[in-house]
């Protein structure tokens, strides 16, 4: 069931929202709708990976494999680092 919500933009924040939904050519419900949609989605992602997810952020080109015993600290924090530059770039 889906139901009608109202929501409060300010002037600036409702006319960039009209122009990135013309942008991409669609409705600004549609627009708004796939920016929550999208948002759980990557949330729901997020909190799957986990520990594995923080691993696998390591690109196979990177060189020898690393010793996690050893650099955990190190990787864990460049990987916590990346998902922060993430979180603030997102529109």
């Amino acid at each position: 069931m889906t139901e009608h919500v109202t929501i409060s933009l300010d002037e600036m924040a409702l006319a960039e929202a009209r122009q990135r939904a013309s942008d991409l050519g669609v409705s600004l419900d549609d627009y708004l709708h796939r920016l929550i949609i999208d948002d759980m989605a990557a949330r729901q992602a997020h909190k799957a990976q986990g520990l594995a997810g923080l691993i696998g952020m390591i690109p196979a080109s990177a060189g020898p494999a690393p010793d996690i015993a050893k650099d955990k600290d190190q990787m864990i924090g460049e990987a916590v680092g990346r998902e922060h530059d993430r979180s603030i770039s997102r529109p």
